[in-house]
């Protein structure tokens, strides 16, 4: 009879050791979520901010685009840390329990965080970069007018290019 105790007590360790361990994945997957999904809001948030992608018709508008473009890319890099180390705990979560409960959609939401992440990033980055070439392209027409109307209207030529490639 005590054998038989022994036995069901030791089964009893096992079992509460078991579901100890799933309580903490449960909570670590929750984790992972919670923060995807936080930063799920904060694209959904700098999608919603973007400026319109249009071509700024005057030099305060280029530079106001210009501003709000920096801005939310450095919003992004601050953001930059919380997504790369929920990566990184995400793929060692999935590479340590893949079967886990919740690993499925833990998976497919950290890809879809990160695919939108790097689209929306690069598309403030190249917008950044086109509005500064105009300005810059803009100032060089107007700091040098004594250059010969062949200049200007090649430096014009080159942004109707710019301008062609980016919004076709």
């Amino acid at each position: 009879m005590t054998e038989i105790n022994n036995r069901y007590s030791l089964l009893g360790v096992r079992l509460s050791d078991r579901q100890a361990e799933l309580d903490s994945i449960r909570e670590e997957v929750k984790k992972h979520l919670d923060n995807l999904r936080s930063l799920g809001q904060f694209l959904d948030k700098v999608q919603r901010n973007l400026p319109k992608e249009t071509v700024p018709h005057t030099k305060e508008d280029a530079d106001k685009i210009a501003k709000q473009m920096k801005t939310i890319v450095e919003d992004m890099y601050e953001k930059q840390s919380l997504l790369d180390s929920t990566k990184s705990q995400v793929n060692d979560l999935l590479r340590r329990k893949p079967g886990a409960l919740g690993a499925d959609s833990l998976q497919d939401e950290l890809k879809d965080v990160v695919t939108r992440w790097k689209t929306l990033h690069d598309r403030c980055k190249d917008r950044y970069v086109l509005v500064a070439l105009l300005l810059e392209r803009c100032a060089l027409c107007i700091t040098s007018p004594r250059d010969s109307p062949h200049v200007l209207l090649q430096s014009c030529i080159s942004i109707q290019n710019i301008l062609k490639m980016t919004f076709p």
